[in-house]
């Protein structure tokens, strides 16, 4: 059996890139990398090219995609209409988007269509889909009502019509046994890679990005992620915030990342740490200046209440950076003992992990050097690798 042509919805990579966008990229430029070949679903078309430098679309280098900015233009402002005029959006957005799906298979003969959000079109052929968590479900308090819907609402349905299921950890796959009732065999835990881009870096790398944030090298604590209340914004900045003045004046706080639903449960703790001088809040950042700002850190915190994997775990890792991270979900099968685990609903547990290691530059170092071992244990290679693996499993039985 040769290699798949695969179709991949790759709409995820027409907005910033956060966790699913990085998995659809990264996985697909090694799929191809690997030999696959890979078509890419961007909404209204198909188009055979991978959209490089993430968000900036650059599609007129592909003539063939009919993909130009001003299309990804009105996309974006059609979508805004339709959410604030229409009502339940989601279906009707997701009813024109099945529409151009099955109009683009016309031209294309697929071996596997793998959808990485979840929730598939439909499609008469191998089916296989991503599974990143199931905190809908879980924790529907801390997502908006609208994604509840759209994702929680539809999750046993996708799982029903999906002929394999791929979830980033072990502990996402026994989630979805048992809260799903899906068959074990029927699914497979493959593990994120990490970029080879991120890596350590001195500081002289580093001082033209953190210049311009005002920031020194290994002289601040970092958070990165959208912010929303999963992540544990509001107990970090406490927890920080209870440190004395001079640790405070010395590591400020740095959280990057967009803005997302629900900050206002957290505002007043932001507020607070911004009047007093010790909040840097630089929002979404460009992946040059976030793998700077990565290696750049003196210790990565990271206390979320619940992750399907945790990208940015590995990423500190593998930026020479220590790490503190969740003592829950799939937080301790990803960083192994290479990171300091807490409890990420006591404040006072993040308070001590966050003093004892920014007071031990020697504790520092040792966790640094562990997560760079750890690290290196994550490659897209072998997460594409896998992938094609499943993917020969359900187009031998469809044969």
């Amino acid at each position: 059996m040769g290699l798949p042509h695969v179709g991949m919805n790759a709409i995820s990579l027409l907005s910033p890139l956060t966790g699913v966008g990085q998995y659809t990229y990264h996985l697909s430029k090694a799929l191809v990398q690997a030999g696959a070949d890979v078509s890419y679903f961007y909404g209204p078309v198909w188009s055979d090219r991978l959209l490089e430098n993430e968000v900036d679309v650059r599609a007129e280098r592909d003539a063939s995609s009919r993909l130009t900015p001003f299309t990804r233009k009105a996309m974006v402002g059609a979508k805004r209409l339709v959410k604030t005029v229409v009502p339940r959006p989601y279906e009707v957005v997701r009813f024109l988007q099945q529409r151009w799906f099955t109009r683009g298979l016309r031209s294309r003969s697929l071996d596997v269509y793998h959808d990485p959000n979840f929730i598939p079109f439909r499609f008469h052929g191998p089916t296989v889909i991503t599974v990143h968590d199931l905190s809908v479900l879980t924790l529907p308090h801390m997502h908006p009502s609208d994604r509840v819907r759209a994702i929680g609402g539809r999750l046993k349905w996708a799982v029903e019509q999906a002929d394999a299921i791929i979830t980033v950890s072990e502990f996402v796959r026994e989630e979805v046994i048992e809260s799903l009732g899906v068959p074990g065999e029927k699914v497979t835990a493959i593990h994120n890679g990490v970029d080879s881009a991120f890596r350590p870096r001195d500081a002289s790398e580093t001082a033209a990005s953190l210049s311009r944030l005002g920031l020194r090298h290994a002289r601040y604590v970092l958070g990165v992620g959208t912010l929303e209340p999963r992540k544990n914004l509001g107990r970090l900045c406490r927890a920080y915030r209870s440190l004395p003045e001079e640790v405070r004046q010395e590591f400020p706080l740095v959280l990057a990342g967009m803005k997302g639903w629900g900050e206002s449960e957290f505002a007043r703790d932001l507020e607070a740490l911004i009047q007093e001088g010790n909040l840097v809040l630089p929002g979404y950042l460009e992946s040059a200046a976030l793998r700077d700002l990565y290696a750049g850190a003196a210790l990565f915190a990271y206390p979320s209440v619940y992750e399907g994997f945790g990208l940015p775990v590995v990423e500190a890792m593998a930026s020479g950076v220590p790490v503190m991270t969740s003592n829950c979900s799939s937080l301790p099968e990803v960083a192994g003992d290479a990171a300091q685990l807490v409890n990420p609903l006591e404040v006072d547990d993040i308070a001590a992990a966050l003093a004892r290691l920014l007071n031990d530059s020697e504790e520092r170092h040792c966790l640094a050097t562990a997560g760079l071992k750890r690290a290196s244990e994550y490659t897209w290679d072998i997460t594409a690798r896998k992938t094609l693996a499943v993917y020969d499993g359900v187009r031998s039985r469809g044969s």
